[in-house]
């Protein structure tokens, strides 16, 4: 009795499918809002953050010490990947002036007795000035000012114990005592693309099916198909359930999979260490999204209403 039973809820939960995959490709609406929205947004998005890793940021240098040391400087900050000098000033005004017009997004200040200092064994600085409004800029100014700094230094130091006899493995040491091998993974240059497509990816699609979900009993309540419903699905709320669920279902699956490929495949992320856990979890994901989505549409029977409450529970993600 009990395997019959779940023959017929079988038969009927495929019915429910079948007749939700016609409802699905004779309303442009859903096809719209489930295939082509979350593509389009996302690429609209993405678009944003296409160029990945910040670089050219514009410092200016403020050299008043025009020596061969100040000139050694300019051309090592430079040499960098991220930063590109635009100009020079100065004074610490014309600094300030410039980061109000937003010409730049960094300054070096080479101070008067900067060579002097550095020959006397005398304690030399230089003044970085940052825009720390964005943090991505503001870190990445910081770390290649602060490598072309320690490089310089280092290259200082080898020559004067060069000049006392040392050979160059000897001052390479002293130099150096205790060096710092640090090896970035996976995001070396803080690329955008690299941990902000993936969230973007996440947040359109869990939008998506959640939306689609909460218009997929609601649906039937505006256009008094439930009772129709009821009866193909054999009177169990499983087989509704389930029957409803499986095209979309299936259509997150393949969308997530096709979008994940195309950013993957242009390089803009890296690739899972997993794929199977990656499905695994997307498929929890994805379930999670829809039911939450179903819920709201068997409690609210008006769609635009469901609609708005989908919507105002995803905001967040972003």
């Amino acid at each position: 009795m009990v395997q019959k039973r779940k023959a017929v809820i079988l038969r009927a939960a495929a019915r429910v499918a079948v007749r939700e995959w016609r409802r699905l490709f004779s309303r442009r609406d859903m096809l719209w809002l489930i295939l082509l929205l979350p593509s389009l947004v996302f690429l609209v998005f993405g678009a944003i953050y296409w160029r990945g890793a910040v670089s050219d940021i514009p410092i200016v240098i403020c050299d008043l010490d025009h020596s061969e040391l100040s000139r050694l400087l300019t051309r090592s900050l430079e040499s960098t990947r991220s930063l590109r000098i635009t100009g020079y000033v100065h004074s610490v005004e014309d600094i300030r002036q410039g980061f109000q017009r937003g010409e730049w997004q960094a300054a070096v200040v080479m101070p008067r007795d900067l060579e002097a200092r550095v020959k006397t064994a005398k304690p030399a600085s230089l003044v970085l000035y940052r825009n720390q409004g964005n943090i991505i800029i503001g870190n990445l100014v910081y770390k290649d000012a602060l490598a072309v700094i320690k490089t310089v230094s280092a290259g200082i130091l080898i020559k004067k114990f060069r000049s006392v006899g040392m050979t160059d493995e000897q001052a390479l040491a002293a130099a150096n005592p205790i060096r710092l091998d640090v090896r970035s993974l996976y995001n070396p240059y803080y690329n955008y693309a690299q941990y902000l497509l993936p969230g973007l990816l996440t947040a359109m699609l869990q939008m998506s099916w959640m939306m689609s979900a909460a218009l997929v009993i609601s649906t039937e309540f505006k256009e008094n198909s439930v009772r129709r419903l009821w009866a193909e699905s054999a009177h169990s709320p499983w087989a509704l359930l389930v029957g409803k669920e499986t095209p979309y279902v299936m259509i997150g699956i393949v969308q997530f999979v096709v979008l994940f490929l195309v950013v993957l495949l242009l390089g803009k992320t890296a690739a899972p260490t997993c794929w199977l856990a990656t499905l695994g979890f997307t498929l929890i994901f994805l379930l999670t999204s829809q039911s939450l989505g179903l819920m709201i549409s068997c409690l609210v029977h008006d769609p635009m209403f469901a609609t708005e409450i989908s919507v105002f529970i995803n905001t967040p993600a972003f």
